[in-house]
């Protein structure tokens, strides 16, 4: 029996006829029905007793017992979002690479604010926020003094 679930076989038909059996394929009740045999030769050759499965009506919610739905949770975009603000700080040297490492850490990093791993997704939209202020931080000095990075000192009047 993996991780609880009664395993397929042949039991008490859950409709309530105490004459059949119904085959249970591990996951849900199938069409299946043969007449009950005696209840002693049941639990003889190995088949657990089963309680009958709630029967829902097509619509009718199933609980779900604190079972998280998939695909909810974001961890992924935090995790993202703040490895790319590690990478657009650490590459803040390099302008061209810097800005639009900076946008995508602060955006996959928006995305993991509705994960459980705040904490990253808040370290991304920081770390973006950082790689922003020192690609604007190298551009304005390129701008202002352009021969500090090795360019001609009319480079921005020759646009």
């Amino acid at each position: 029996m993996a991780n609880g679930q009664t395993p397929a076989g042949w039991y008490p038909d859950p409709a309530g006829d105490t004459s059949l059996v119904r085959y249970w394929d591990g996951q849900a009740w199938t069409a299946q029905t043969q007449p009950m045999v005696n209840p002693q030769q049941m639990s003889s050759i190995g088949i657990p007793p089963v309680t009958p499965q709630p029967v829902y009506a097509p619509g009718q919610a199933i609980p779900t017992y604190g079972v998280e739905q998939a695909g909810k949770d974001r961890k992924g975009f935090a995790l993202t979002g703040m490895i790319i603000g590690i990478a657009s700080v650490l590459l803040c040297c390099f302008n061209a690479l810097d800005l639009p490492l900076a946008i995508l850490a602060i955006i996959f990093s928006i995305l993991g604010l509705k994960s459980s791993r705040k904490g990253m997704a808040i370290a991304g939209i920081i770390l973006g926020a950082l790689g922003l202020i020192a690609a604007g931080v190298i551009l304005a000095t390129a701008i202002y003094d352009p021969t500090i990075y090795g360019l001609p000192a009319n480079y921005w009047s020759s646009f």
